[in-house]
């Protein structure tokens, strides 16, 4: 049986099934706090179809952080496909910040 590619739309990027599914996985409100997160990722640049990596951090109730890399892509004139998000380690966070690919 084959399944189909399910996705929703925001202005700029669309949310894939996948995505959905994993950002379920975070708890109340580290997941709402990456949600405004996200909205900060309008205009990301062409990947080439390519899947590109970007990171980011929110912090919860008592100031504890969730670090954690959201994989996208997109193409030309395309919105971005948001496909996969997951915790990462503090040490990821800090690569991905000396290599500019982070939420600002």
């Amino acid at each position: 049986m084959e399944s189909k590619q399910k996705y929703t739309e925001g202005d700029d990027f669309e949310l894939d099934e996948f995505f959905l599914e994993r950002i379920d996985l975070f708890k109340e409100p580290v997941k709402n706090r990456i949600a405004k997160e996200i909205d900060k990722l309008s205009r990301l640049p062409n990947t080439n179809d390519e899947i590109k990596v970007i990171s980011g951090v929110v912090h919860d109730d008592e100031k504890k952080p969730t670090f954690f890399s959201i994989e996208y892509f997109r193409a030309k004139k395309t919105p971005s496909i948001l496909i996969d998000i997951y915790p990462i380690e503090l040490n990821n966070y800090l690569d991905a910040i000396n290599t500019g690919i982070y939420i600002k």
